[in-house]
């Protein structure tokens, strides 16, 4: 986590580190080039294929981006979603530290 970017006196926020960001960039740079590679040596050039990596990798960069880590006095928080149905916060109480659960798809949202 990085520093802190409430103003909150009851409640204190903290977005996510750069080391956040390491691996999906790791991850999808090693498949963009694999991708590459193996495109190149079959004389294709579906290159959709790379640009929709790419679009996932910005998409998950950006939910990243916008995740939040928050503390009250109730518990402690994960805030986090960029679409309407994976928006959300979902965390612990302090009092029920071992019962944590969380479900988001769309379905649920859409219902």
């Amino acid at each position: 986590m990085e520093r802190e970017i409430s103003t909150d006196p009851n409640q204190r926020v903290w977005r996510l580190s750069w080391i956040a960001y390491v691996g999906p960039l790791f991850r999808y740079g090693i498949l963009i080039a694999a991708l590459i590679v193996m495109l190149e040596a079959a004389d294709l050039s579906p290159w959709w294929i790379v640009a929709m990596v790419a679009g996932r990798l910005a998409f998950r960069l950006a939910e990243l981006g916008v995740t939040r880590v928050v503390l009250n006095d109730a518990g402690v928080w994960v805030r986090e979603g960029i679409m309407p149905w994976s928006k959300g916060m979902f965390g612990v109480k302090w009092r029920d530290i071992d019962q944590a659960k969380c479900s988001r798809s769309f379905i649920s949202w859409a219902t």
